[in-house]
């Protein structure tokens, strides 16, 4: 039944995006073109996750949305009210739901999290509404998610139409730069982050435009799909586009237009001596040691008070019982974290009969690479910031350890510095309004790298992660390089 859906849905897909025609000022047959190439990397994306790598095992990302949809679905037709509330983020933590009809989720509920939201839970509620109609086919999922990104980069395309001499190229770049297509592809959060994205700046223009009660509550739909789903990208993102509408009020006067880096370091240097909960030093390095500890690999519990974390090695000292409980058999010494803090300190346990929450048995990360530790100094962070920007737009290097996709991953920087050099050698000359609008763009796109940059010693991981970075960046190059006419046929 899954297929008989596929084939519904394709010819519809189709049809709702010529809606966009008018919208963007981009003719049909090229918004049907880029739609095709989309799904050519969503074909890519469900080879590489289903039989690639996954081969079925739930061991991904892709599969622990896809089980906890499901949950959340099978909930659903025995408790609707319940699942409405659910659906809507009421009784999300309730505890006898979570250990009842959610007790099989693997993602749902984090135990242990230093983020300041959970940001899985808006794709498992959004995926448990397309349960309904995909049979359990996680192929329709992939269709759908997919179909779900495209719309986010065509309100993109339409947003920046004002502004932009180059729709059908900015289009292209949207729909067919590797990065951004394939990482939207499918059920992840990058999806969901295309549609946050371009709701955002297709409301923020029309909201400059025109203020209507409509448009309010389209922002701020917008503002709810970028925070809850990628938080780091919808706070940087929004923050640097107020440039945008502060520039209008300052009549687009091109003196101002350096401000906003100006209050980006600013901002650093005020977060690194905020508290502890926003601080930008604690929570980086906290950061970028839990995933040092992840991709290192590690068997990870939790206890009453504090996430425990223990080397992979020595995977044989412990006992699982199943996917969410474990149990020690032999000593085992590790590092240990109360809950509310955020420093690691060592720990041994002893064998017992007690059994803990399995938290996560990670296997070490192939395409780990080693980064200079930041621990809780500022003069690191800042020395760390030419490593940072190197794991981002230059590797992986041949020589770097991963599998044979990080060719894949290489081959895409190239393609970045193709697009780099075609903005250096046709740029046009632009307008005060575009400039502002340029360096919003470039100064979200460079905060969000050094983030992920500071942050993640996995290259696979740093290759997915900087879909919002290219995406916010082809958009700039995109607005610069000189119009370029399209052949009629």
């Amino acid at each position: 039944m899954g297929l008989v859906v596929l084939f519904i849905l394709l010819p519809l897909s189709y049809f709702v995006l010529s809606r966009f025609s008018k919208s963007s000022g981009i003719p049909f047959k090229h918004i049907a073109t880029a739609w095709s190439l989309k799904l050519l990397f969503a074909s890519a994306y469900s080879y590489v996750f289903l039989y690639y790598y996954g081969k079925g095992e739930p061991d991904l990302d892709l599969f622990n949305f896809f089980n906890d949809s499901r949950e959340l679905y099978q909930y659903g037709l025995n408790d609707p009210a319940g699942y409405l509330k659910l659906l809507f983020g009421f009784g999300a933590d309730d505890e006898l739901l979570l250990s009842t009809h959610l007790s099989n989720t693997y993602i749902w509920e984090y135990p242990y999290s230093g983020e300041l939201l959970n940001d899985c839970r808006v794709l498992i509620r959004i995926n448990s509404v397309i349960h309904f109609f995909s049979f359990n086919d996680i192929r329709v999922h992939i269709f759908v998610m997919t179909l779900i990104s495209m719309t986010g980069l065509l309100l993109i395309v339409a947003a920046f139409k004002k502004f932009n001499s180059n729709p059908k190229l900015t289009l292209y770049f949207l729909a067919a730069f590797p990065s951004i297509a394939f990482w939207s592809s499918g059920v992840t959060k990058e999806a969901l982050m295309c549609l946050g994205v371009g709701l955002f700046f297709f409301a923020l223009f029309r909201l400059m435009d025109k203020k209507t009660v409509g448009t309010v509550l389209l922002l701020l739909l917008a503002i709810f799909l970028m925070i809850y789903n990628k938080p780091h990208v919808g706070f940087v993102v929004m923050m640097c586009s107020l440039a945008i509408p502060i520039g209008r009020m300052l009549k687009w006067k091109m003196g101002y237009a350096i401000v906003l880096p100006l209050c980006i370091l600013m901002a650093g240097i005020g977060l690194s001596y905020a508290p502890e909960k926003i601080n930008l030093i604690s929570k980086t390095t906290l950061k970028q040691k839990d995933l040092i500890n992840m991709s290192t690999g590690g068997v990870y519990f939790i206890n009453d008070t504090a996430f425990c974390a223990f080397d992979y090695g020595q995977i044989d000292h412990f006992l699982q019982h199943d996917k969410f409980h474990i149990q020690v058999l032999q000593p085992v010494t590790g590092t240990y974290k109360l809950f509310g803090k955020d420093e690691f300190k060592p720990i041994e346990i002893q064998p017992d009969s007690v059994i803990y929450d399995l938290y996560l048995v990670q296997v070490p990360a192939n395409s780990y690479v080693e980064v200079m530790p930041i621990n809780y100094s500022g003069m690191q962070l800042v020395m760390n910031i030419p490593e940072a920007l190197i794991n981002v737009f230059i590797r992986p290097f041949p020589s770097d350890p991963g599998s044979t996709l990080k060719y894949f991953a290489s081959s895409t920087n190239i393609l970045f510095l193709i697009v780099l050099l075609l903005t250096i050698f046709y740029r046009q000359k632009c307008t005060n309004e575009q400039w502002y609008i340029i360096v919003s763009l470039f100064c979200a796109a460079i905060v969000i790298a050094l983030m992920i940059g500071w942050t993640t010693p996995i290259l696979g991981a740093v290759f997915r992660y900087k879909c919002a970075v290219d995406m916010l960046l082809v958009l700039a190059a995109a607005i610069i390089i000189k119009p370029i006419q399209f052949r009629k046929k």
